[in-house]
């Protein structure tokens, strides 16, 4: 299906494009099942959420399965991050006494939310 995008549009469909071919794209020792990085090797799928008005409005929602979830037949529920993207670490966070790594590892669990085709760029997340 081809649909004409206007051409303020376009570089939101250009941008789009690029994260869901970069995400699609994944790398990793399939033996330990971890990425370079050292992290468990994910994959995404994109499901077409229902029309509503204009197909020019098409959302999608963005699923994650690790490497190890899919060879254990476990389904994750819609939009559940199984990673974090990069970020900045804080090399002394262990010296604060109110630091509790299990709190972070809850911080993951967001979700990321429905957003139009041409929106998934902006990598949303709901709440």
């Amino acid at each position: 299906m081809i649909i004409k995008v206007e051409s303020s549009s376009l570089v939101e469909v250009l941008e789009s494009a690029k994260v869901i071919i970069q995400v699609n794209m994944v790398q990793g020792n399939a033996l330990t099942k971890i990425d370079g990085d050292g992290t468990p090797i994910v994959f995404s799928e994109w499901q077409l959420l229902p029309i509503v008005g204009n197909i020019k409005h098409q959302r999608v929602q963005r699923l994650e399965y690790t490497f190890q979830d899919i060879l254990d037949g476990k389904e994750k529920s819609q939009g559940v991050l199984t990673h974090k993207d990069s970020e900045e670490l804080d090399l002394f966070d262990f010296l604060d006494e109110d630091y509790n790594p299990e709190e972070e590892e809850q911080d993951i669990k967001k979700q990321y939310a429905p957003v139009r085709i041409t929106k998934v760029y902006k990598k949303e997340l709901e709440g």
